[in-house]
């Protein structure tokens, strides 16, 4: 009670406000890498029909956009909201699309098991190659332009002559679902195909058989070569792995930067950076 007295006495104006001793804010520093990144801004977003299952740029000049959703696919240009052409010639859904080279011409497959080959400005059916037994998952035309490889549910890996809608080899081997392929930028002749029975297989399509077969460790969702055809690179599960194809398959290096499955894997134009996209709703 007294020392609370003598508190009360103490006139308020005897105090003197402290001055807070402000620190200089810190000169923010950036490295290259994180100014690499921060030039990337949201053009434009689109809502889709449906779920989208796959998203494929075309190599070549306007670099439109083709997105798979649902039973159509719709071409964007890379600025525009709204789609440039929509083609709605399927009648299940359409797990994926692969332009050509040249970005005139457009193969999909899906559940409907039948791959349609599409003229790109006109959205016309060229062919129908027919011959997979389930569903279609994966489509990437070969580098020269002539071929077609295409694989799915069925564990084939189908190899087509575009011109003729011929299928000339069928690759055997994967035990389980074909999920993803990447062709080799160095060898035309050089397909990679991923799988969820754990393996990725390296295939010459001049012998129509495997010439390298790694093991992932978990279902593989996506596989990416190098522009140099020397180094792989595998994603499935949380992991995405690095492999040296020409001393054999040898694993260089593993990373686990997820903490749910990788679904998809892509390269920037100038093959130094990977992009992991996954169910934990994380781009990396």
């Amino acid at each position: 009670s007294h020392v609370h007295s003598r508190a009360m006495d103490v006139d308020v104006g005897d105090y003197k406000p402290l001055e807070l001793q402000r620190q200089p804010k810190p000169a923010e520093f950036s490295t290259p890498e994180q100014k690499y990144w921060r030039k990337f801004k949201t053009i434009t977003m689109t809502k889709a029909y449906a779920a989208v299952h796959s998203v494929s740029f075309s190599p070549a000049a306007p670099f439109d956009l083709a997105v798979t959703n649902s039973t159509r696919v719709q071409i964007y240009g890379v600025r525009g909201k709204a789609p440039k052409k929509t083609i709605s010639r399927f009648k299940d859904i359409v797990y994926c699309a692969s332009f050509r080279q040249d970005g005139k011409l457009l193969a999909c497959g899906g559940e409907e098991k039948d791959v349609k080959i599409m003229e790109t400005g006109s959205g016309g059916l060229l062919r129908m190659l027919r011959g997979h037994t389930r569903a279609v998952h994966t489509c990437e035309f070969t580098p020269h332009n002539k071929h077609l490889a295409t694989g799915g549910d069925d564990q084939v890996v189908k190899y087509w002559d575009v011109s003729s809608g011929q299928c000339v080899l069928d690759m055997e081997g994967h035990a389980d679902h074909v999920r993803c392929m990447a062709s080799n930028p160095a060898s035309a002749d050089v397909l990679a195909t991923g799988s969820y029975d754990h393996t990725v297989k390296l295939w010459d399509t001049r012998l129509g058989q495997t010439v390298l077969s790694v093991t992932h460790g978990d279902p593989v969702q996506a596989v990416l070569m190098l522009p140099g055809g020397g180094v792989m690179i595998t994603a499935g599960g949380t992991s995405m792995k690095i492999w040296d194809v020409l001393s054999g398959g040898r694993l260089l290096q593993s990373t686990c930067n997820h903490s749910k499955p990788i679904t998809c894997l892509a390269l920037d134009i100038e093959g130094g950076r990977v992009l992991s996209g996954s169910l934990d709703h994380q781009l990396k």
